[in-house]
């Protein structure tokens, strides 16, 4: 792992280096950042390139139990989320989530769209 050098740093500034797990992380990597993470673990949903995508991977579920019990640490989940049903899916399995390409395709279309996305995904957390 590359990332002493800057955890020092960020521990410097009172600032946490957030790390990253992806499906195809080991088991050895995972007990690594559960180890080193503060703050949040940014848990990547799928292999491949970040975008908005139409389900997410039917063994997403397992990843994030096999993370969880490795650690207490806050678990936010990214890479693909745009939909409510996402959020619904992963509710109570991770502590939040990241959209970002959905966010970008909404605010194109508007600052409506943008408010309409965010109250839905807010929504299929209630």
């Amino acid at each position: 792992e590359e990332a002493n050098l800057f955890t020092e740093i960020c521990a410097k500034e009172d600032m946490a280096l957030i790390f990253f797990l992806a499906p195809t992380s080991n088991q050895e990597r995972i007990q690594l950042v559960a180890e080193q993470a503060r703050g949040f673990i940014y848990v990547v949903s799928l292999t491949g390139i970040t975008g908005a995508r139409k389900d997410l991977p039917e063994d997403l579920a397992d990843f994030i139990a096999r993370v969880r019990a490795e650690t207490d640490t806050r678990l936010v989940l990214g890479f693909g989320i745009s939909q409510p049903q996402h959020a619904r899916m992963m509710n109570g399995l991770v502590d939040g989530f990241i959209v970002g390409s959905a966010l970008v395709r909404a605010a194109e279309q508007g600052t409506e769209a943008v408010k309409n996305l965010a109250q839905s995904l807010r929504a299929a957390l209630d």
